[in-house]
């Protein structure tokens, strides 16, 4: 498996119309990131002259290619959001009765006496509310029952296709 990109471009072994890029290895990690890494060739004949070993002169010139948009290795997420309610404490502002007592001084010598006055004010309460949150997770049922590298392909293709046009990218 391999997709050659058919428009030209250049690489550090110069330009070429047919380079052939190959994914070699993968990992994907508990976060459910995919990370694969890749291979780059100017052509098909390299990719196979580097594959069996050819003569030490030849892997030098035949090795493998580097191309900044291509890069080494590329990485997409296998994650999805999940909205979960959780119970926080948050303080709300509520209205609240507060009694108070006022000392009211007598008039002409009379005893002062004790009112009692009941008034409604707005105080921050901490109360336990329901809120959504918002949750990424790994999630690799998009692999389920497909083979990891037809899937890696097919994003590896949507990532040349954007760099080198639609069209230009074809599967070997």
């Amino acid at each position: 498996m391999a997709l050659k990109i058919t428009s030209e471009i250049g690489t550090d072994q110069g330009i070429t119309n047919e380079t052939y890029v190959r994914i070699v290895n993968y990992n994907i990690n508990k976060t459910g990131t995919a990370n694969f890494a890749l291979q780059i060739f100017n052509s098909e004949a390299q990719a196979t002259a580097f594959s069996v070993g050819a003569p030490l002169a030849a892997v030098f010139q035949n090795g493998i290619a580097k191309n900044v948009q291509i890069g080494d290795n590329f990485s997409f997420a296998l994650t999805k959001e999940v909205t979960e309610t959780i119970v926080v404490e948050r303080a709300v502002p509520t209205e609240v009765e507060v009694t108070e007592e006022v000392i009211v001084p007598g008039v002409d010598g009379a005893e002062s006496t004790t009112e009692t006055f009941t008034k409604t004010v707005i105080q921050s309460v901490l109360t336990k509310v329901q809120e959504e949150k918002i949750t990424t997770v790994p999630d690799l049922s998009s692999l389920a029952e497909i083979d990891i590298f037809t899937f890696a392909y097919s994003k590896l293709k949507e990532k040349l296709e954007l760099a080198f046009g639609e069209g230009n990218v074809v599967d070997c």
